[in-house]
């Protein structure tokens, strides 16, 4: 997901604070429930609610992917609609 990100950003002064923002985000924000979702009392059954809660994370995580596979063929389409003959457009990678 790094890599998608930083090759649709703009500019590279702007990569920095993309990666910053995706790893706080979702590295840190994503630990802190985790120490509440995989209880002590639930280890005999298996963790069932936090191997359910981490299974709807990833579905929540792949929907955001078709998601945005979508938006960026949309603004490809977009752009090279849009393009000035002779011009280099910038498409979003794919």
């Amino acid at each position: 997901m790094l890599g998608w990100l930083t090759s649709n950003v703009y500019s590279t002064a702007s990569v920095g604070l993309a990666v910053a923002l995706n790893v706080s985000f979702g590295a840190g924000m994503g630990q802190i429930p985790g120490v509440w979702i995989y209880k002590s009392n639930e280890s005999l059954k298996g963790f069932p609610t936090g191997h359910w809660t981490n299974a709807g994370m990833l579905l929540f995580v792949a929907a955001g992917s078709v998601a945005l596979r979508i938006y960026y063929g949309y603004m490809n389409r977009k752009l090279l609609r849009e393009a000035v003959p002779g011009q280099e457009v910038r498409l979003f990678k794919l």
